[in-house]
């Protein structure tokens, strides 16, 4: 090979690598915008919050909080533009409620959905939401990243589910609320309105779940064996993912062949392949 097709080839190979972080880049920044765009809902959020005046409805939150092991203060906010309870916070603990919260359901139903919102608090959901985005930002590429996502975020609200149990009757409570909260999320949203993806996602099998908590006591999950499922279960998936994308031409790379040849020796063994299966 000339020094001229050789000085060819690593221009093209370049210029391929180039693309290909391009590529990278703009995948990251859409899906980083999109994890963003909710970010600012919640700042916007945040400096229009107001606290809520219902005294018995900010006690029932702390004595769920106490039964739940929460032991930091837990904020109780309201706001216009929530559609439904939502807990967040880092590093200040809150749970936000629609301004009707309190005349649109009874007693009951508030318990359930705020025994649900405390349990994200306690097993640190918003944490662990936040570093699924972060890889599923870095990893944007590979759909099993996403369902990974997707995984960890019903695994998260069917776990918070049990918390239902410290309320009487209620895992059929919450049920009930589950399936009139998706009847109004299926409706179009205002511009600016926070909605909870996890009352929308697996509906019907969070509702099954509830049906199979009815007459179970609530018993506290295990913090440590929990803590360890979320940093390591993430961890091993995503090197098991980045292993699957690593076997194109290993052999290729340590030599130093160009693209082109990297290439021609994947078409080569897709040809193998097929021949060996037919």
């Amino acid at each position: 090979m000339s020094r001229a097709d050789s000085r060819s080839e690593s221009v093209g190979d370049s210029m391929s690598v180039l693309w290909l972080g391009l590529v990278w880049v703009a995948g990251a920044a859409l899906t980083g915008a999109r994890a963003c765009l909710a970010h600012c809902l919640f700042v916007i959020f945040r400096l229009r919050r107001r606290p809520v005046a219902d005294r018995a409805l900010v006690e029932r939150v702390r004595a769920l909080a106490q039964a739940l092991g929460i032991r930091r203060r837990v904020r109780v906010i309201e706001s216009g533009r929530l559609t439904s309870p939502i807990a967040f916070g880092l590093l200040r603990p809150t749970v936000g409620l629609p301004p009707d919260f309190a005349g649109r359901y009874d007693a009951a139903s508030q318990d359930a959905m705020l025994a649900h919102e405390l349990a994200h608090l306690t097993a640190h959901d918003p944490f662990w939401c936040l570093l699924a985005d972060a890889a599923t930002m870095a990893l944007w590429w590979h759909p099993a990243v996403w369902w990974l996502r997707r995984q960890l975020h019903l695994a998260s609200e069917m776990a918070a589910d049990e918390a239902s149990l410290l309320v009487a009757d209620g895992p059929r409570v919450l049920a009930e609320c589950l399936v009139e909260l998706g009847t109004r999320l299926a409706r179009p949203a205002l511009l600016g309105q926070l909605r909870v993806a996890g009352f929308r996602s697996h509906l019907g099998r969070r509702v099954q779940q509830l049906m199979r908590l009815e007459g179970r006591a609530w018993a506290p999950p295990p913090r440590f064996g929990a803590a360890v499922m979320k940093i390591f279960g993430p961890m091993v998936m995503t090197i098991i993912v980045v292993l699957c994308t690593a076997w194109a031409a290993p052999q290729a790379l340590t030599k130093g062949d160009s693209m082109k040849t990297m290439k021609l020796n994947w078409k080569r063994s897709l040809a193998t392949d097929r021949k060996s299966v037919v």
